[in-house]
């Protein structure tokens, strides 16, 4: 999980990419589900479910195995999680310069809520966004 962590996340955090992610994995009613492609780990979500909601708190895919859909297959498996668990919503962050992730999210049927101004340690803005399971 580190080392997929400081791939994917080195960027919008530096040095405390990996260290955030291990402390999301490990939080209460957090779950994570991991995509393997021969036996390898290649991408990661980190779901947290609780009352009727639940967040993504982190979603990647290595570099090497990105344009496969293994992150919509990702994010496909943590909306039927959280629907098991009793979510109606899902909601997330992600970098508004990032397109790749906005485009598969906008296309599995999210919806902009709003900008979050400077939300990453680097500065980069982020886009909050939110799918109704219902």
């Amino acid at each position: 999980m580190r080392a997929l962590a400081d791939e994917a996340f080195s960027e919008y955090d530096g040095a405390h990419a990996a260290s955030k992610v291990v402390a999301m994995v490990g939080a209460p009613r957090t779950h994570t589900l991991v995509a393997e492609r021969s036996k390898r780990p290649v991408g990661f979500v980190s779901l947290g479910v609780g009352g009727d909601g639940a967040h993504i708190a982190a979603i990647a895919v290595v570099r090497d195995a990105r344009g496969r859909g293994i992150g919509a297959r990702l994010l496909r498996a943590a909306e039927r999680l959280a629907r098991s668990l009793g979510a109606q919503v899902v909601r997330l962050e992600t970098g508004e310069a990032n397109l790749a992730a906005l485009d598969m999210f906008l296309r599995a049927g999210y919806r902009i809520e709003t900008r979050i101004p400077r939300y990453y340690r680097c500065g980069y803005d982020a886009l909050a966004l939110r799918r109704n399971l219902g």
